[in-house]
């Protein structure tokens, strides 16, 4: 007779009733809505994503203008530099997520099931 490997996890039954649904939160909502609007746009784009995040943009753009200005008035080049080159990379960085977002959007569109997608938006439950 083999001895048990004390290494193994013990065995254990798995329940078969179903996991409560959690309820929807805003934020899903608001990602579902966003969804559905750019199916309706004909899919996802670079302008749209620009469009949906303006607000975040000001914020970024006034902040870091308030930095620049600030070391270029004490003169602090280098630091300028830093901080133009930082400002530069988030552009950047965002401008090629919604690049990337956009070229696999027509993949995305054909397998996401659009009716859960429409009751999330809604608020509905999904089970």
């Amino acid at each position: 007779m083999s001895e048990p490997n004390p290494y193994e996890a013990p065995r254990a039954e798995l329940s078969s009733s179903p996991a409560p649904a959690r309820p929807i939160t805003v934020r899903e909502q608001a990602w579902a809505r966003r969804m559905l609007e750019a199916r309706r746009r004909g899919g996802y784009t670079v302008g749209l994503f620009y469009r949906w995040s303006a607000l975040r943009y000001l914020f970024v753009f006034v902040y870091f203008g308030a930095i620049l200005a600030f070391l270029a008035m004490v003169e602090g080049w280098a630091l300028f530099m830093l901080t133009l080159g930082l400002l530069l990379g988030v552009l950047l960085r965002d401008l090629g997520s919604a690049r990337a977002t956009a070229v696999i959007w027509p993949f995305s569109e054909r397998v996401t099931e659009w009716d859960k997608v429409r009751r999330i938006a809604e608020g509905e439950p999904l089970e």
